[in-house]
C-alpha cells in the first residue's frame, strides 16, 4: 500500500527508534489495508445505487452508511468521468483522492460520489488529470467529465449520476464546457 522512507542524515536513527517506526509503519498499513477492503466492498453497493431502484438503492445506502464510507445524512453529487474515443478509462488510483470519495467504473465510465463537505468540480478536476496522466498524450481532450446536482441522501445519487452523464455527454459536444461540465452550467 505504500512506502515508509527513514532519511538519516545526522546517524540519530538507533535501534529503539527504529522499532517504533517499524511498528508504527505496520499500524499505518494495516489501516491502508482496510480502507482498501472498505473500497472494494463499496462496488456492489455503489452500483445498486446507479440503478434507480427505489428500494434496492435504500437497502445499498444503509450498507453504505454502515460501512463507514459515506453517510446517510451527508448530501452528496455525482462525478462522470467519461472518455470520448477506442477503449476504456485506465484504472483511478483512489489513493489519490480524497478519502471520503466513493468510485466504481461501470464499463462505460467512471463514477464518483462525492460529500459536499468536498467540492465536486475540483474532485472532478483532480480525477480527470488522473486518468489522463494514465493515456497517451494524444487521448487527453477526449476525457471529460460530468458533475450532476447535489442530492441531500445517498438513495437519491442516481439521479445525480444521470445529470453528470448528460453533463459529460455535452462537454464532448460543446467545447466551451471542456473539460468539466456541471449540469447547473448548462
Amino acid at each position: 500500500y505504500g512506502y515508509l522512507w527513514a532519511l538519516d542524515e545526522h546517524h540519530r536513527l538507533d535501534d529503539a527508534l527504529l522499532d517504533r517506526m517499524m511498528r508504527q509503519a505496520a499500524r499505518a498499513g494495516t489501516l491502508m489495508a482496510q480502507r482498501a477492503r472498505i473500497r472494494q466492498s463499496l462496488d456492489g453497493q455503489v452500483r445498486d445505487l446507479l440503478l434507480g431502484d427505489r428500494d434496492v438503492a435504500e437497502a445499498a445506502a444503509e450498507e453504505i452508511d454502515g460501512l463507514g464510507a459515506l453517510g446517510r445524512d451527508v448530501p452528496v453529487s455525482a462525478v462522470v468521468l467519461d472518455l470520448d474515443g477506442p477503449g476504456d478509462l485506465p484504472p483511478l488510483n483512489l489513493w489519490r483522492l480524497p478519502r471520503a470519495v466513493v468510485a466504481v467504473a461501470t464499463g462505460a465510465d467512471v463514477v464518483l460520489l462525492v460529500p459536499t463537505a468536498l467540492t465536486a468540480d475540483d474532485v472532478a478536476r483532480n480525477a480527470r488529470l488522473l486518468v489522463t496522466e494514465r493515456l497517451h498524450a494524444g487521448l487527453h481532450d477526449a476525457v471529460v467529465a460530468g458533475v450532476g446536482a447535489t442530492r441531500p441522501d445517498l438513495a437519491l445519487i442516481s439521479g445525480s449520476v444521470r445529470e453528470a452523464r448528460i453533463a459529460a455527454r455535452v462537454a464532448h459536444a460543446v467545447s466551451r464546457f471542456r473539460p468539466v461540465a456541471a449540469w447547473a452550467d448548462l
